[in-house]
């Protein structure tokens, strides 16, 4: 029925005609009033009721619009069966949505929408699905167990990424989607287009790796750079390639085209091969050399084995050669001199000498003296050397130096247990006045940390008695609470009885400038001596131990060691 005020009109008359209304309509299923006010009139109630009078037999709804387009008109409806309002039409809540209930969004009851600092202890649930702000965490959170507050449990749903093997043709900004074919996780970066997710470079893959190691999971790792080149640079730091592999060919470097090669440049630092208990070879099919293009080429083994030069193979020999003829082989060694057998018509330099038994004197054999000296005739070498000693022996001793410059001959790198972490570099001072090679010991710990370098030397065989022992040094600071140079002298000849003899030592050395730290002769002849002076042919020993702390300005070197004797 038709209900269309055309004027403002009194509340007892609309009452009126909506009694008749209901009166006629009432033996509908449904009762329906009709709502059409096109030219804006009023109808002015403190209350309408609508089917006061099905006694509970009728739906109830009022329709807006009477439009012949039935989807063009609005309804909302009481259905007495569920006791539910009805609307047929999307609603817009323009004054806000106030609720003490359930708010039921779907035909399951019990989805309420609300807020909590902790939902998992303050919050009850009474249906699984219940929805929660997490106002803590900032985020919606579901009842997976139902109870009251402290035993229900609210989770935060899973947020499943979309998969498969080729990326989707289309997508919207900010997508994710993960290509399982290549394993990559794409973000979708502008529409329609798909981009690796995450840094790809590798430098923003370092900054952001929390250990900075490179873990393959006991896989291979490879780095192919095709015909590139592989660069592995330092600027202050050092290059460590460390493997755990107890093999000879724990690392291995090779060079596999035919006509490739290895080439090293070492610097000024030098070369240094070094083992505790291991070995090592170099080998080469072709013609080889070792040259050192200034100083001395040392072959030597510091605690035990021989030097073996051994050349195999039907007509190999070893060649001495030295264009200089004026020292071409030293031979040199108190104890034993030069052992050696040699087949008839074959001696040793024989085109300079010739070898000749001998029954008097130290050694296995003489060498041979050329004819023409002054003093001695024939040609016993023992005879030759009295000869020249009773000349030169009676004008007093000569004063004579060892020198050495970092490296030191024999040198190894010690740690004393504790406080050793830092670095220790070899480098070349070549300031005006200065130009030292010298060894650099630094730190970033906080307390103090050390660390030695002990090296060894033989006295030569024209040694009498020692004199001063010096050691050049510098540090950052002339504070040697902040950094610091020791040095110790020790006699290693004969270690029977336990730990070396100590000569003698000169601690707590620091200075901004280079400066000399001295052990007088005195203290060594006394410290050194033990049971029995030292002699010619023993094994000295030099503990040079640094100490720094953390600093830009610390740091503790050492360079040139010397020590004068008498001959």
């Amino acid at each position: 029925m038709l209900f269309k005020p055309t004027r403002i009109i009194s509340i007892s008359r609309v009452l009126l005609c909506l009694a008749l209304s209901l009166a006629i309509v009432q033996p509908a299923l449904a009762s329906v009033i009709l709502f059409q006010d096109d030219t804006f009139q009023d109808v002015m109630s403190d209350a309408l009721r609508l089917g006061s009078n099905d006694a509970g037999s009728s739906n109830t709804s009022i329709q807006f619009g009477n439009d012949i387009t039935a989807t063009e008109n609005g309804n909302i409806s009481w259905d007495i069966g569920t006791n539910r309002f009805g609307v047929d039409h999307a609603l817009d809540v323009t004054g806000g949505l106030t609720s003490t209930g359930t708010v039921d969004f779907s035909a399951a009851s019990g989805n309420v929408l609300r807020k909590a600092a902790a939902p998992n202890t303050t919050a009850s649930c009474a249906t699984l699905g219940e929805v929660i702000v997490n106002t803590t965490a900032n985020r919606l959170e579901v009842c997976t167990v139902a109870g009251a507050a402290g035993v229900a449990v609210w989770s935060a749903p899973t947020v499943t990424v979309a998969t498969g093997a080729t990326d989707p043709a289309s997508c919207s900004t900010s997508a994710i989607f993960y290509n399982t074919t290549s394993n990559v996780l794409k973000v979708c970066t502008a529409t329609d287009t798909w981009s690796i997710a995450g840094p790809q470079d590798l430098e923003s893959v370092y900054a952001r790796d929390e250990d900075k190691i490179l873990n393959t999971s006991n896989g291979n790792l490879g780095l192919n750079t095709g015909t590139g080149n592989f660069d592995v640079t330092t600027t202050t730091g050092k290059a460590t390639i460390t493997s755990g592999k107890a093999a000879n060919n724990a690392i291995d470097i090779q060079a596999s085209n035919a006509a490739g090669g290895i080439n090293a440049n070492w610097g000024t630092g030098g070369l240094n091969f070094s083992s505790a208990s291991g070995a090592f070879s170099i080998r080469g099919t072709g013609n080889s050399t070792v040259n050192a293009t200034s100083g001395n080429l040392n072959l030597q083994t510091t605690t035990s084995g021989n030097v073996a030069l051994t050349a195999t193979g039907a007509g190999k020999t070893i060649t001495f050669s030295d264009a200089n003829v004026t020292t071409p082989v030293k031979f040199s060694n108190t104890a034993t001199g030069l052992n050696a057998t040699f087949p008839a018509g074959a001696g040793i330099l024989d085109a300079i000498n010739s070898l000749a038994s001998t029954t008097a004197g130290e050694g296995a054999s003489n060498v041979g003296v050329a004819a023409g000296l002054t003093n001695i005739s024939g040609s016993d070498v023992q005879a030759a050397l009295a000869s020249i000693d009773s000349k030169i022996g009676t004008s007093g001793a000569n004063v004579d130096t060892l020198t050495y410059n970092p490296q030191y001959p024999s040198y190894i790198v010690s740690r004393d247990g504790s406080n050793n972490n830092g670095t220790l570099d070899m480098d070349y001072d070549n300031s005006t006045g200065i130009n030292k090679q010298y060894y650099e010991w630094t730190t970033s710990n906080a307390s103090l940390s050390d660390i030695d370098v002990k090296s060894s030397f033989v006295l030569p065989a024209d040694f009498v008695s020692t004199g001063n022992f010096t050691l050049a040094y510098q540090t950052g600071t002339a504070t040697a609470a902040n950094n610091k140079v020791d040095v110790t002298i020790s006699n290693v000849t004969d270690l029977t009885a336990g730990a070396p003899t100590t000569c003698g030592a000169s601690t707590a050395n620091a200075s901004t400038t280079w400066a000399t730290a001295t052990i007088p002769a005195a203290t060594l002849n006394t410290g050194c001596t033990g049971a029995t002076a030292l002699n010619a042919g023993d094994t000295v020993q030099i503990d040079v131990k640094f100490y720094d702390i953390s600093g830009s300005t610390t740091f503790a070197r050492a360079s040139t060691a010397s020590l004068a004797y008498n001959n």
